[in-house]
């Protein structure tokens, strides 16, 4: 892997998104490239085409950084090439997250009744249950195991922990260049006292 060592300018900014292949890390990346001093970089395990067009698109604004946070390893080689390439992080955003397995905890299919939950009524009180099958809902309960639940606390809680552990003394050091956005300063602060 090339090295990769930014200037740590005046006014740069750098954010690590872990979990950024697609969905709200993949739009976090998206939204941190409107800032002109922002640097970004962008955390995960298999780099979507979406990333990697984004990277291709801004080279010396985006740094692809692999990171499979169910392995130690992997979240320490990550944290090595940051470190290499800046003294800090301004900020981190952890969007890694599972909700269903391929193969394994997907949506319901074959005539299985779900709640249903219309997103635009959530203030309303829900009522009653479908009688109409639901090809794109939630995994049925029927279908979730042990080895499931395990599988979405390892990846939804333990992972994001120990990847926020493992790059603290970079978001720490943003103080000591008096470079740290105030709410990360404030909550890293709260979270070791």
């Amino acid at each position: 892997m090339p090295s990769l060592v930014l200037a740590a300018a005046a006014g740069n900014k750098y954010y690590l998104v872990h979990g950024c292949s697609r969905g709200l890390g993949l739009e976090f990346v998206n939204q941190l490239m409107q800032r002109p001093s922002a640097h970004v970089f962008a955390a995960c395990r298999s780099p979507s085409t979406q990333i990697l067009q984004l990277q291709a698109q801004q080279p010396q604004r985006i740094t692809v950084v692999p990171c499979d946070a169910s392995d130690e390893k992997s979240i320490d080689a990550a944290v090595d090439r940051v470190r290499d390439a800046v003294p800090y992080l301004n900020a981190m955003i952890n969007a890694v997250g599972v909700l269903h397995i391929p193969g394994q905890m997907m949506p319901g299919v074959g005539g299985e009744r779900h709640h249903v939950v219309d997103v635009a009524d959530v203030h309303q009180p829900m009522v009653g249950c479908s009688n109409t099958p639901l090809p794109h809902t939630e995994t049925s309960y029927s279908r979730v195991t042990q080895s499931h639940l395990d599988a979405c606390m390892q990846a939804n809680t333990y992972a994001p922990f120990l990847v926020g552990k493992a790059f603290y003394p970079l978001l720490a050091a943003a103080a000591s260049h008096q470079a740290a956005d105030e709410y990360v300063c404030d909550g890293i602060s709260r979270m070791v006292a």
